[in-house]
């Protein structure tokens, strides 16, 4: 999931202060993620992140610490080190500090889930069907509706000798 911040209007740059804390606060905030679902409902697996302006690398460092240890629920513990943090010191063009951010979280599902929901119904309805020109391909694949390995967090059976294992297969 990307982020930003200091997501404001140009005008009213010049009258925010700037601070390495509020950045970083910014960017794990809900408002500042570019996908529709809400971190909270997930774990962070990895993080990066990108400081872009002067600044100092431990202030930077010590506040990713703080967000890490105050937010701990919120990232798996079976993977140690997973954030990253770089620091540039050329700003973006008109600002003169900002970060982005890149979280690997399992709140992605959310989104995954609402596309599937949507899709589904389109399809029930056969909306835009009309924009293929190969019906064929659509009743090939309309054949499979049955099978629900496509969704995420829906168990499979696994076909012995697949994936070398015979168990169940979380997909």
């Amino acid at each position: 999931m990307p982020g930003f911040a200091l997501l404001t209007a140009w005008g009213s740059q010049q009258y925010r202060a700037l601070m390495v804390p509020k950045l970083t606060q910014q960017m794990f905030d809900t408002k500042n993620t570019m996908a529709t679902c809400d971190p909270c409902h997930g774990h962070y697996l990895t993080v990066a992140t990108i400081f872009l302006g002067c600044m100092y690398m431990k202030e930077v460092d010590e506040q990713m610490l703080a967000i890490q240890s105050k937010n701990s629920s919120y990232f798996v513990e079976w993977i140690p080190n997973n954030e990253k943090v770089a620091v540039c010191d050329i700003p973006p063009r008109g600002l003169r500090m900002s970060s982005t951010f890149t979280g690997n979280s399992t709140a992605i599902q959310e989104l995954f889930k609402c596309i599937s929901e949507q899709f589904t119904a389109m399809f029930r309805h056969k909306a835009f069907l009309h924009w293929r020109g190969r019906a064929k391909a659509w009743m090939r694949w309309s054949s499979r509706g049955g099978e629900q390995h496509d969704r995420p967090g829906v168990q499979v059976p696994a076909v012995p000798g697949r994936h070398g294992r015979g168990g169940g297969q979380d997909v």
